[in-house]
């Protein structure tokens, strides 16, 4: 039975998650979680870091399945998108959207701020935070 959005905030909130038994407690994680638990959708590989998955050369999002909408000064992604950052490590970073203005987007994520991207420490678990769309390149949005 799929989840919805909020029945995976309750599940995984303040829980780390390692589904792919790799890397410790990775945002690739998280999104992949929330992918099956949510569409039932199986993300594979992406490519070996979060900005990877941005480019799709592995194929992950489908864009039969995925629309692919680059970020701009106007656009606002929605509630369950898979949004990508540049930052704050080069690999980039993946986190989900759970609400957003045209200011700003609260992100459900896991390893988002410690800028070390190892998947260890304070902010292994999925939380909750703010950003801006300084260095966001943009989001899938399941059609």
């Amino acid at each position: 039975m799929l989840l919805t959005h909020e029945q995976y905030l309750e599940k995984w909130l303040r829980k780390p998650d390692n589904i792919d038994g790799g890397y410790g407690y990775q945002c690739i994680d998280a999104v992949k979680r929330y992918a099956l638990e949510v569409f039932g959708i199986k993300l594979g590989a992406f490519g070996g870091a979060a900005r990877a998955g941005w480019q799709n050369k592995k194929k992950t999002f489908d864009p039969k399945i995925w629309q692919k909408i680059p970020n701009t000064p106007t656009g606002v992604p929605k509630r369950g998108d898979i949004i990508f950052y540049d930052s704050p490590v080069e690999t980039g970073h993946v986190a989900i959207v759970h609400e957003a203005t045209v200011d700003d987007v609260l992100l459900v994520e896991q390893n988002g701020q410690t800028g070390t991207g190892d998947g260890k420490g304070f902010n292994t678990v999925m939380f909750e935070n703010r950003r801006d769309y300084k260095h966001c390149l943009g989001w899938y949005h399941k059609i």
